[in-house]
């Protein structure tokens, strides 16, 4: 999985790089909007793709043996 998002990052850039590079205002502004979404999706995969269950839940703080990191979905919400 982790190499598939691989290639759509690499892909979500290079239409970034190729629209960044056109003389339209629109095609400037996907390119733009292109680059945020593959940061994004970098720092997601970065953080590390597994199962696992929140850390903390509605019933209290459980121990939990694979817990899922916050940090990288917090990054990208901000």
């Amino acid at each position: 999985m982790e190499i598939l998002l691989a290639i759509v990052i690499g892909l979500l850039y290079a239409a970034g790089v190729y629209l960044l590079l056109r003389r339209s205002i629109v095609k400037l502004i996907l390119g733009i909007m292109f680059f945020s979404h593959a940061t994004n999706l970098l720092i997601f995969v970065v953080g590390g793709l597994h199962k696992g269950r929140p850390q903390f839940t509605s019933g209290g703080i459980e121990a939990v043996a694979n817990p899922t990191d916050p940090l990288p979905q917090a990054l990208i919400l901000t």
